[in-house]
């Protein structure tokens, strides 16, 4: 694997070849459930507490569409129940890829809502993770209930694909069952405005179709959308972002999740992310953000390292670099009220494995106490922790 310095950047047209590799490896049941394993297997180690996993559903040699999902969404029901989903918790998004069809769209919308209303048919074989607990690794002793693991839509693919307004009808039906949205957006110069446009309408109104991104309902926002990338968007709809913010708080408007080794290298950054041409305005607004991590295998990272290299960026404090790292809980899209609760916990307990260390794993409770009122629901936080 290219060490982390040395991953040439590229345009995004042809960076897509790379993070397509994996994908004819993944033909059966076998490596889907190893691939899942591997992933959780990662997430723990790394010290992730609540993730939401997106996938594509596709067809492979042993499972159609609806059985993938049926063995993605079992594979995270058994992780959950397990003690290892006292440290991580896992639920599922299901990406609506450019490249396919609206037929395709409709569809996935239509298999997401039955895997939500039904329990899967057949048990999953016990997770593999070395990260066993013993004898006692697959046992039932998470008191966490919640079958309900399918919590929102995803829209991915190549940009230069399908716009956005192709799928506007799966998308309003995902909204009306009630599934979060989550949109790859502004990758490209070309999606800065228009596209942009409608993606803002649908999240502020559940789509009204203007482009112009100006609309004022709540559409899919109070807290519970978020946007992919955004490292190119026109400015009115960057202001506008700001606005609502400025005047709503978090809840009024989409977070926006930010993978900083892949933006460095599609944008063709140098290595340089205070050339990042987003990331350092919505940090000095406060404006909800997530750090993310974009294919790490192909980009060789991880959560924390992405999180250290912001940090040595813009000089954040321990205490801030907390804040950004729990901020994305407000946008989860669990709507189980004690989710935020748990989550807490969860902090909680990473921090008293790791107290005493350097470096971004050395979070200390005193931050995560800022992070929460005195009944354990997360506060307001801005930048400024």
């Amino acid at each position: 694997m290219m060490p982390h310095t040395q991953i040439r950047a590229a345009p995004l047209s042809t960076s897509l070849t790379p993070t397509a590799l994996p994908l004819p490896s993944l033909d059966c049941r076998a490596a889907l459930e190893r691939v899942f394993d591997e992933m959780v297997e990662d997430m723990l180690k790394d010290g992730v507490v609540y993730a939401e996993v997106r996938s594509t559903p596709r067809a492979l040699l042993d499972l159609s569409q609806e059985q993938y999902i049926d063995v993605l969404v079992q594979r995270v029901q058994v992780h959950n129940g397990s003690p290892w989903g006292e440290q991580l918790q896992l639920r599922v998004l299901l990406s609506i890829n450019r490249g396919r069809s609206v037929a395709d769209a409709d569809a996935l919308v239509a298999m997401a809502h039955a895997a939500r209303q039904t329990s899967p048919s057949s048990p999953s074989p016990p997770l593999s993770s070395p990260l066993s607990f013993g004898e006692d690794g697959n046992k039932d002793t998470n008191t966490n209930t919640n079958t309900n693991v399918i919590v929102g839509i995803d829209f991915s693919g190549n940009p230069f694909l399908q716009p956005f307004e192709t799928y506007t009808t799966a998308f309003a039906e995902a909204q009306r069952l009630e599934f979060r949205a989550t949109i790859h957006a502004g990758e490209v110069p070309a999606l800065a405005d228009v596209e942009m446009g409608y993606i803002l309408d649908y999240l502020y109104d559940g789509g009204s179709g203007s482009g112009g991104g100006s609309g004022s309902g709540s559409g899919n926002s109070n807290g519970r959308s978020r946007i992919g990338h955004a490292v190119h968007i026109h400015e009115r709809h960057m202001q506008r972002l700001l606005e609502r913010f400025r005047v709503g708080g978090r809840r009024a408007v989409p977070l926006v999740e930010i993978p900083p080794s892949s933006n460095m290298f599609t944008l063709k950054l140098g290595g340089r992310l205070d050339k990042h041409p987003t990331l350092g305005t919505w940090l000095a607004e406060g404006y909800p953000v997530a750090i993310c991590v974009d294919d790490s295998g192909v980009f060789n990272t991880s959560l924390t390292r992405e999180l250290e290299l912001v940090r040595e960026t813009y000089a954040l404090s321990h205490a801030q670099v907390v804040s950004l790292a729990a901020a994305p809980i407000f946008h989860v899209f669990d709507e189980d009220p004690l989710e935020a609760l748990r989550v807490k916990k969860l902090f909680y307990a990473y921090a008293e494995r790791t107290e005493g260390r350097d470096g971004i794993e050395g979070c200390l409770k005193c931050a995560l106490d800022s992070l929460f009122d005195s009944e354990g629901v997360l506060s307001y936080v801005t930048g400024e922790l």
